[in-house]
């Protein structure tokens, strides 16, 4: 009993010994930041620049994703509410809010995480990065390769766009300026406009069988917003002289076809920015954890250190070891 008293007591001076050198050693040291860096200085000027770069980068995909969003937005209220809910899918605001609110999300999770050197906001960051560029991999495939396709879909939207030419502000800035661009009308001729009430051949209004003033020809210095009207009772040689009478179709997948090197350009710009952030945050992901690994070290030497150096101060009883 007594020599287990005599182990009680010198393990309470050894406990209280160390208390007392390690607040010795912490008030001794300057205070350390939260964000630990390498002794290597040049990995840890590494890692400055690798938190840094992955900052920036996404903070300027932050702020084009909020420019999309507030285009969307605006876009939205302009036309007084949701209107018809079935013009989603063809609605360029929707499109505009989904992209930049990704874009938005994504952004601060990469902001948030190499800043905060945050590993699970990293990881989430990377995560939806690869999802992304995955699908955009598998986008341009199935593209590609079901192009016959693709131009249906299109023509699909295509005609459910001229059907709601006057309803939507948004689809008549669109098909007005890839009209007068491309110099096409309709989808696949000028007779596709037989779809819009406005412009059906059985319409009472006065542009009954024509065609929006985008398809004309535009011979006047000032455009003549009734150039289309009833343009399409006539036949198809003395209509080609006042408007376009090819599609808009059949123009645009030649563009698509004429411009394939600047389009993989573009995409490969894209994709190579999304493989460098996800290279960074990878890298920076490594760096913290070798960090944290580091210190953790440090602090097992430092209280081994000093647990022995207790040991070595204290004399103790015979039969009583430290």
């Amino acid at each position: 009993m007594v020599e287990t008293s005599r182990f009680a007591d010198n393990s309470k001076i050894i406990h209280q010994h160390l208390q007392e050198e390690l607040q010795n050693q912490t008030e001794m040291e300057p205070k350390e930041n939260k964000s630990l860096c390498s002794e290597d200085s040049r990995l840890c000027e590494m890692a400055f620049w690798v938190k840094y770069s992955l900052f920036i980068i996404n903070f300027f995909v932050w702020v084009g994703g909020i420019i999309l969003v507030c285009i969307g937005i605006w876009a939205r209220m302009e036309k007084q509410g949701l209107g018809n809910l079935d013009n989603l899918a063809t609605d360029p605001a929707i499109f505009l809010l989904a992209i930049g609110g990704i874009m938005v999300i994504t952004s601060i999770f990469g902001c948030v995480g190499s800043l905060r050197e945050n590993i699970c906001m990293l990881k989430i960051f990377c995560a939806v990065i690869a999802i992304v560029f995955t699908l955009e991999i598998a986008s341009g495939i199935i593209a590609y390769l079901f192009l016959d396709e693709v131009k249906d879909h299109l023509l699909h939207l295509t005609e459910r766009s001229i059907r709601n030419y006057q309803d939507d502000a948004d689809l008549h800035d669109l098909i007005n300026y890839v009209q007068r661009h491309y110099s096409c009308c309709g989808a696949t001729s000028y007779d596709d406009w037989e779809v819009n009430a406005y412009f059906n051949c059985s319409s009472p209004a006065q542009s009954m069988c024509g065609v929006p003033p985008s398809c004309c020809r535009n011979y006047l210095p000032m455009p003549n917003i009734q150039c289309g009207y009833g343009i399409r009772l006539k036949n198809d040689v003395l209509a080609g002289h006042v408007v376009y009478t090819r599609g808009c179709i059949d123009e645009l997948m030649t563009t698509f076809k004429q411009n394939l090197l600047i389009i993989g350009l573009i995409a490969f710009g894209v994709g190579f920015i999304e493989i460098f952030g996800i290279i960074l945050a990878h890298s920076l992901i490594r760096n913290i954890m070798e960090n944290r690994a580091s210190f953790e070290r440090q602090q097992l030497s430092q209280a081994t250190y000093i647990r022995s150096s207790a040991c070595d101060n204290y004399d103790f009883d015979d039969g009583v070891h430290c």
